[in-house]
């Protein structure tokens, strides 16, 4: 972080605005700009560049070398590319504005964490763990509530679930819960199912007394969207229950 000086005057914003003038984004064509703000979404220790550019769709292999003649991208060791912290910030704060721009990237991950049981080894070789962690902050940091930015942090836990991380999985569940709550009034599905999976999360921790608060508020909230005798119901009742039987 970029801490202020003596001088009154002098911010944390007048440096970052000195930064992004240094790092001018401006002369830097399209297929370039994209490479930059999805690789800001990565971890400081960068990606494996095919695996980037089979995510990222990328069209122009060549984009990526000029951004490394220029200086803006760095390659640590072989075939690995990642971004400068001061650089992923600059790219991070244009994607802020226009999230819309990581949609492809995002959904090629959200793919990857849908077939991650048929190669678990494959997927933990690539660095996915270190890849979706620090996606997903930079993606709730962004505070943009979008669907596919809401439906991908609740992909999470699924492809930390073969490997523990607990605490990280109810974390992220709960960072895709805050999400919808900003998106949907009560009582809405993504809510309520929400709502279902932190509460089972927290019945493996082994908190009970969160996983009830969690199973009972998307019990009330099923019993106002759905008939009586629906499923979902029926599974917050079985739920309850088992949590009562755990205790």
């Amino acid at each position: 972080k970029i801490g202020s000086g003596k001088d009154d005057g002098f911010t944390k914003s007048t440096a970052f605005g000195h930064i992004q003038i240094l790092f001018d984004m401006a002369d830097l064509d399209e297929a370039q700009r994209m490479i930059l703000l999805n690789m800001s979404l990565l971890p400081y220790t960068g990606i494996n560049t095919k695996q980037m550019a089979e995510w990222c769709e990328w069209q122009d292999d060549d984009a990526v070398y000029q951004l490394i003649r220029k200086g803006w991208v760095k390659e640590n060791g072989e075939s690995v590319i990642a971004l400068h912290p001061l650089i992923a910030e600059v790219a991070f704060e244009h994607l802020k504005d226009s999230p819309q721009n990581c949609t492809v990237f995002i959904t090629n991950l959200s793919e990857q964490i849908r077939v991650k049981e048929k190669a678990p080894s494959d997927l933990f070789a690539y660095g996915i763990v270190s890849v979706i962690s620090s996606v997903s902050e930079r993606l709730y940091r962004s505070r943009k509530s979008t669907n596919k930015i809401a439906d991908f942090l609740g992909q999470v836990p699924q492809v930390l679930e073969g490997y523990g991380f607990l605490e990280d999985r109810i974390k992220y569940r709960e960072k895709a819960l805050d999400l919808y709550k900003k998106m949907y009034q009560p009582p809405h599905p993504k809510l309520a199912i929400g709502m279902n999976n932190l509460a089972v999360l927290y019945g493996s921790k082994g908190d009970f007394t969160m996983a009830l608060s969690f199973h009972l508020q998307a019990l009330e909230m099923r019993k106002e969207l759905y008939p009586s005798g629906h499923t979902d119901i029926a599974v917050s009742y079985i739920n309850i229950a088992g949590v009562y039987q755990r205790q």
